[in-house]
């Protein structure tokens, strides 16, 4: 099995290309074949718990950390981190993303 095999979910990707004349953002969207993990972490303090909802997309297409992703195609959640997944050779294989959905 190949590393496309596992790229399954269509993402879509935001990402900012310039500023207009009024100096708001301008956004190219794309869509993307990534994979997603999805997983809901639980925090407990002194006072409360939360939990967190931490999305983690895989994709061979190059992911940024400005980039904004959806994955049901609405609501768009920022990149925080970004790592890069090399192989032997120093060549890239894969870009790692994470987002958080926020606290539920």
């Amino acid at each position: 099995m190949t590393i496309d095999s596992y790229m399954n979910t269509q993402v879509y990707v935001k990402r900012k290309t310039g500023i207009d004349m009024y100096g708001k953002p301008i956004y190219e969207i794309k869509t993307i074949m990534a994979k997603v993990e999805e997983r809901l972490e639980k925090y407990i303090s002194t006072t409360d718990e939360k939990f967190i909802a931490m999305t983690i997309i895989y994709s061979k297409e190059k992911i940024e950390q400005d980039d904004l992703v959806s994955i049901d195609g609405e609501e768009f959640y920022p990149i925080l981190t970004i790592e890069k997944v090399r192989n032997m050779l120093g060549q890239i294989m894969y870009y790692k993303g994470y987002t958080t959905r926020g606290a539920l």
